[in-house]
């Protein structure tokens, strides 16, 4: 029986992405980024996700301290 031999092939691939020069909206920095990118960086992101759930992490807080309240003037 023979073996079978295996061969390796490497592929490259050269990706052509269209890059335009934007604002990020958190911090006014111009950049050049693909079409689908909004903000400048990580950063950006971060802070711009923050305040857009800001009052919903706020409610979810309240809930919370309003619970172990409870919980711990019961035990009382």
């Amino acid at each position: 029986m023979k073996k079978k031999k295996e061969d390796v092939v490497e592929i490259t691939v050269t990706r052509r992405i269209t890059v335009k020069e934007k604002t990020c909206p958190v911090c006014g920095t111009t950049f050049m980024g693909p079409t689908n990118k909004r903000f400048c960086g990580r950063p950006c992101l971060n802070k711009a996700s923050y305040e857009k759930h800001a009052e919903a992490r706020r409610e979810h807080r309240r809930k919370v301290y309003h619970a172990e309240r409870q919980a711990s003037a019961g035990k009382k």
